[in-house]
């Protein structure tokens, strides 16, 4: 009778420190947490047009997504917890992916365009 009480406290814990392990996890990574989910050797072979067009479109793309996610933060209620679930993720994986093609282009002395920090005007 006593094990069956313990069987969903310990459960729990499990469930609880499995959260706490995949959130560190996250935060040991020093491309940030977006690097966990990408290959570090995608563009070991790739050619400087190829790494030059990537960096165009994870630039775009991480501007579509910091524009939803400030989209979301700007409705009510609860837009910025749906931002942060539906959008955070792919940013944070497309900031990582940006650094590794970076890295990948100053290794092979490509040129590419380093997009702008922000493109907000000065006021």
């Amino acid at each position: 009778m006593q094990e069956r009480a313990t069987m969903p406290a310990f459960r729990a814990s499990l469930v609880v420190a499995a959260l706490a392990t995949s959130l560190l996890c996250g935060c040991s990574v020093s491309d940030g947490p977006g690097s966990f989910y990408i290959d570090p050797g995608r563009y070991s072979v790739a050619h400087c047009d190829e790494l030059a067009r990537r960096s165009k479109e994870l630039a775009e793309r991480e501007k579509l997504l910091r524009n939803l996610m400030e989209k979301a933060n700007e409705g009510g209620g609860g837009g910025a917890i749906v931002g942060v679930v539906a959008y955070r993720s792919d940013y944070e994986t497309a900031l990582a992916e940006q650094k590794q093609v970076r890295r990948a282009a100053a290794e092979r002395k490509c040129e590419i365009a380093q997009p702008y920090q922000s493109d907000q005007s000065i006021r």
